[in-house]
């Protein structure tokens, strides 16, 4: 009976038994927490060691929006530089400019079909606080070879 009745607590009072951690942003969370960005749910899990360099509300805060689907992008997420064919394209709210002349904006890489685009064209990565980190795409990489090119996991950053 006893073991029920913490189960019990645990799902009335699920923040109070979870454990907190101090981000390096000065913003104190729980180490597992649901977020809403754009209207879209999140579930951001952290490390147990080490403290997270930000907290899931700061990291929220950094999302964008992809230029075509709308949809979030998240700090760490591949991305894709593209210049829309339309010249009465309209930029969604929040998107990123990534230059003005010619017109690039930042898109996302998602598997669903909401966007046109495969990993080949990913062209970097939106990194916290709120850039576009560049890296060569596979196709860039593929030019470069001489020989047979074998592409690693390009939805990650290589550290």
């Amino acid at each position: 009976m006893s073991k029920m009745l913490v189960k019990d607590l645990f799902f009335l009072f699920p923040n109070f038994f979870r454990k907190k951690v101090k981000c390096d942003c000065g913003h104190v969370s729980s180490r597992r927490k649901i977020i809403y960005v754009f209207g879209e749910k999140y579930s951001l899990f952290f490390k147990e060691k080490g403290n997270p360099e930000f907290c899931p509300n700061c990291l929220a805060r950094m999302a964008i929006r992809c230029a075509w689907c709308g949809r979030p992008i998240m700090p760490n997420d591949p991305i894709t530089l593209f210049s829309p064919k339309d010249t009465n394209f309209k930029i969604t709210e929040n998107a990123f400019v990534y230059s003005e002349n010619p017109l690039c904006l930042v898109g996302c890489l998602r598997w669903e079909g909401c966007c046109p685009f495969s990993y080949l064209y990913r062209a970097g990565f939106w990194i916290p606080p709120g850039k576009v980190e560049r890296v060569l795409s596979p196709i860039e990489e593929c030019l470069l070879q001489k020989d047979i090119f074998i592409a690693e996991d390009i939805s990650k950053i290589k550290n």
